[in-house]
């Protein structure tokens, strides 16, 4: 069965994801061959659901997850490109909702030696594995923390984990500006990209493989990020993503703009991410 379609976003929210991208949404309309940027907006959680999530769960959630669930309660922002006259999905930046967050049980293999020491690992985490997203079944980013040391950890199709970013605002900065590229999160362990991540990186954002090539994690955007007050607007975001009591006050159903673009030359590519790892 199809996903259902998103439901409509009006101007003023589209553009705060806008500016909580840094810019990218607008950034993605505006490349050749870039079409149907949709974002999926979605109401916050309450404080006291949180509370009850880490109870039911035996899990802490790091503070900046916390903060970001409290105003935003996940994301989807995806988009396309044109491929023989008909849009092919490809980039989706995604953090889970409440409600579809899991915690992983990540035990020792009976294999388990000192190899885990540096780089890629099989470890058994203390507290808990928390998966923020599914990356479509190329494997799965996970956060761990107690509410004060916080890491973002990636599990590959070999059930290995890598450790990628040290907080969920680094990992979220590094999504964005990765693009959402299917399999992008391999870009930062010893895989490396798959031929066919590597070839929409060349396309769309060639500064990442550079950047990636030198080791660094840095956030570094490929367009100049508006100067603004991410608080404020995650907070105006609540507010326009709540149900309104009133008919009349609720979002107008504007859709996210669209750019049409001539059709890509290229085949459509898979999202199967081709490493040695195994699946």
């Amino acid at each position: 069965m199809d996903k259902a379609e998103p439901p409509p976003v009006d101007q003023e929210l589209r553009d705060l994801y806008n500016g909580l991208t840094m810019g990218l949404v607008a950034s993605l309309e505006k490349r050749p061959g870039i079409v149907d940027v949709r974002v999926r907006p979605t109401a916050a959680v309450m404080s006291s659901h949180l509370g009850g999530w880490e109870s039911t769960h035996r899990a802490v959630l790091p503070t900046d997850l916390k903060n970001y669930l409290l105003t935003v309660n996940g994301m989807d922002l995806c988009w396309s490109v044109t491929i023989a006259g008909a849009a092919c999905p490809v980039g989706r930046m995604h953090v889970h909702a409440m409600s579809e967050l899991s915690v992983i049980d990540a035990r020792p293999p009976a294999d388990a030696s000192e190899e885990g020491c540096v780089g890629s690992v099989r470890l058994f985490f203390s507290p808990p594995l928390v998966e923020i997203d599914a990356c479509d079944g190329d494997g799965a980013v996970c956060v761990v923390g107690d509410g004060r040391d916080t890491s973002v950890w990636f599990r590959d199709r070999s059930e290995r984990y890598h450790r990628i970013a040290g907080s969920f605002t680094e990992y979220f900065r590094l999504m964005v500006a990765h693009l959402g590229i299917p399999g992008w999160q391999y870009a930062l362990t010893s895989i490396g990209l798959s031929p066919i991540a590597a070839q929409w990186f060349h396309q769309y954002a060639p500064s990442r493989l550079v950047i990636n090539a030198q080791g660094l994690k840095a956030f570094e955007p490929t367009v100049a990020a508006p100067s603004a007050d991410l608080s404020k607007i995650l907070q105006r975001i609540n507010e326009l993503s709540m149900p309104s009591a009133s008919p009349s006050k609720a979002p107008s159903a504007s859709s996210v703009a669209r750019r049409p673009a001539a059709p890509a030359s290229a085949s459509t590519p898979s999202r199967t991410n081709s490493t040695s790892a195994k699946a």
